[in-house]
C-alpha cells in the first residue's frame, strides 16, 4: 500500500527549503544597528530605542509561523534516535541540492531509510505547521514503522 498523498505536501516542502532564508532574514532584523545618536534632546534615549526596535523587529507573520514550523520540526528531529544523520539527510537533501541516493552515501544509511528519514520530517513539519495533527503524524510514523518491518522480512527470505 502506498502512502497517501496530501494537498499540504508541496507547501511543506517549499516552507523547508525557505528556512535558511528564513534564518538569514530574521537574523538580519535582529542585528543592532550601531548609529550616532545626534539628536541631543533631553530623554530622547537614543541607544535604548535602537535596542527597542531590534527586540521589536519581527519577520511576517506567516513567513515567522513557517519559519516556526521548521523550527520546531528540527528541534525534535535533534532529539530522536539517528538525530545526526536525520539532520544531515534534512540538509543534503533540502538545502543542499543532492539527491537522497547521495545522501545515502554520504550519511552511510540505506536509500530507504534515507527515504523514510526525510518523509518523517517532512510528515513532522506539516504537524508542527499544523496541516495534520499530533495523532494523525504518529498513525502514519507507526504505519510507515510497521511496513519497514514487512519490507525487510520479505528481504530476508529472499
Amino acid at each position: 500500500m502506498s502512502k497517501p498523498r496530501y494537498n499540504w505536501w508541496s507547501f511543506a516542502l517549499a516552507i523547508i527549503r525557505d528556512y535558511p532564508q528564513r534564518c538569514k532574514d530574521l537574523k538580519e532584523l535582529h542585528q543592532q544597528e550601531m548609529i550616532a545618536d545626534n539628536n541631543r534632546t533631553p530623554g530622547g534615549g537614543g541607544a535604548s530605542r535602537i535596542t527597542e526596535g531590534v527586540a521589536m523587529r519581527q519577520l511576517p507573520p506567516q513567513e515567522q509561523r513557517e519559519y516556526d514550523a521548521v523550527h520546531k520540526a528540527l528541534q525534535r528531529t535533534a532529539g530522536m534516535k539517528s538525530a545526526k544523520a536525520r539532520l544531515d539527510i534534512v540538509k543534503l537533501t533540502m538545502w543542499r541540492g543532492y539527491t537522497i541516493p547521495g545522501a545515502a552515501m554520504i550519511v552511510h544509511e540505506t536509500e530507504q531509510t534515507t527515504r523514510r528519514f526525510r518523509w518523517q520530517f517532512i510528515m513532522l513539519v506539516g504537524c508542527t505547521y499544523g496541516f495534520i495533527t499530533e495523532t494523525e503524524y504518529l498513525a502514519a510514523v507507526k504505519r510507515d514503522f510497521g511496513n519497514e518491518k514487512k519490507r525487510n522480512s520479505k528481504a530476508k527470505k529472499m
